[in-house]
């Protein structure tokens, strides 16, 4: 099963496709998956995409990377986060007023 998914890799894929995605280097499963898209914004999404030198779903892997990976980062605890890393913080009691009279609690005016 394995090879004649290889075969048909070899046979069918644009070579392109084997080389920008490494079918025999790395042996990607892509799954298809339909998406709803208004008229107006699949023209501009394939004129982009063509601007690019890649197809509409090229165009849509990629910025779903970008996404998908900004928002793995975000999601990093602040123990990860090098700038928290000798973060201290109070256990003493935050005022509720703090935000809008900060300049009396830092400077006592």
């Amino acid at each position: 099963m394995y090879f004649g998914a290889i075969c048909i890799a070899m046979f069918f894929l644009p070579k392109s496709l084997v080389d920008k995605y490494g079918f025999f280097q790395k042996h990607i499963h892509i799954n298809k998956t339909t998406i709803l898209l208004p008229d107006d914004l699949q023209r501009r999404a394939k004129n982009i995409a063509k601007k690019r030198g890649t197809t509409l779903s090229g165009l849509i892997r990629t910025q779903l990377e970008r996404v998908v990976g900004e928002s793995e980062a975000s999601n990093r605890s602040r123990a990860e986060d090098p700038l928290f890393s000798n973060w201290n913080p109070s256990d003493r009691e935050i005022p509720t007023d703090l935000s809008s009279n900060h300049d009396k609690y830092l400077y006592g005016e």
